[in-house]
């Protein structure tokens, strides 16, 4: 586990383990993650499709499936279980305290509401403003999150606006009731490349200027190079490598960081080059193997990765990984040619040596 000297805990989350009831099986969503929350910082998760991110997230703001099932562990927010609380108890918290930003800002959207109506009645719902006072606050964050002409568009609906456009209203309506935590969920994923960076620095700007602590999600570790304090891999619902993004950005440890990293499209690639991917696929969650869930896919797994799940070994003090490659007897690997030119080059870049330092 990660200590940060002088920082404040805002949320603990303590063997989190959730699964899914379904006709096949059950399935092992999330198994034991553990990881700390630092009020101001953003935590970054990042995994394929199926890694357990969002159900990991959801379960911090109460919105599980009902065919969800939290098997055991704790979620301490400001000393509340966020695991025990009941739907009645959930209206303290969910949108209040912590909000979420998802993927699809169209289908988190009313589309038969104008976008002024869908801020301003947080405003008159959740904080009893009247309604003069709820559109003025209302106009003010659309100018916060950059709409342009918020008088005119406070009028219109989704349908009138941008990808873009729409995922910044999303914003401004998780922000509307200045929760302490923000998760974004995948929310650049439907958005060309020009837009998410606008969007990517918008969260950071508004991060900093209300003092939020994010959590954001993705499946692309290049969306929080430069967004993320810290990093959490997972994968087949474990946490498998956690640190500051200079960690694991630069000393990745786990064999499937490595693999994500590596199959980054970027412009240190040759020409000629092929894209490297991850092979194989991800286990089926029905019946998790007993191992290193990765061990399958993993071109350097040693035997014990197939019988046992490695334990998180320590990096330094801000750097775990569960890998056996870590282990004093195991055999020493290097890491792919592919990803050590990527990272030097990135290096390079900053006017750092190839160590990290200056």
């Amino acid at each position: 586990m990660i200590s940060i000297n002088n920082t404040e805990t805002i949320l603990e989350v303590r063997d989190l383990t959730i699964s899914f009831n379904t006709y096949a099986g059950k399935v092992q969503a999330v198994r034991g993650i553990n990881f700390n929350l630092y009020k101001g910082e953003t935590l970054a998760i990042v995994g394929e499709s199926g890694s357990g991110k969002t159900v990991s997230a959801k379960s911090l703001i109460g919105l599980l499936a009902p065919t969800a099932v939290i098997e055991k562990g704790t979620s301490m927010y400001n000393g509340t279980d966020l695991t025990k609380l009941t739907d009645k108890q959930w209206d303290k918290y969910r949108g209040r305290e912590i909000a979420m930003v998802f993927q699809d800002p169209f289908s988190s959207l009313s589309p038969i509401k104008k976008i002024g109506k869908q801020i301003s009645e947080i405003f008159t719902m959740q904080h009893k403003l009247p309604k003069k006072e709820a559109k003025e606050r209302s106009l003010q964050l659309m100018r916060d999150v950059g709409i342009p002409l918020p008088e005119k568009r406070y009028n219109q609906y989704p349908f009138q606006f941008s990808g873009g456009m729409r995922q910044r209203i999303v914003i401004a309506i998780a922000l509307a009731s200045d929760p302490q935590i923000l998760i974004c969920d995948e929310p650049t994923t439907a958005l060309d490349v020009t837009i998410q960076a606008q969007v990517l620095s918008l969260i950071t700007k508004l991060q900093k200027d209300r003092n939020i602590t994010t959590i954001f999600i993705t499946h692309d570790l290049g969306v929080v190079a430069h967004l993320a304090d810290r990093i959490a891999v997972m994968y087949a619902g474990k946490i498998v490598e956690y640190g500051t993004a200079e960690d694991v950005f630069y000393n990745p440890q786990h064999p499937y960081t490595w693999s994500l990293m590596a199959s980054m499209p970027d412009m240190d690639i040759e020409v000629g080059e092929e894209l490297s991917v991850i092979q194989g696929s991800p286990p089926n969650m029905l019946l998790p193997p007993d191992g290193d869930a990765f061990a399958e896919r993993n071109p350097n797994a040693v035997k014990l990765d197939f019988k046992e799940h490695p334990p998180m070994f320590r990096v330094s003090d801000t750097h775990y990984a569960a890998t056996w490659l870590l282990h004093p007897n195991a055999p020493k690997v290097a890491r792919p040619a592919q990803l050590e030119r990527r990272i030097t080059n990135s290096l390079q870049r900053q006017g750092l040596g190839v160590d990290g330092n200056g």
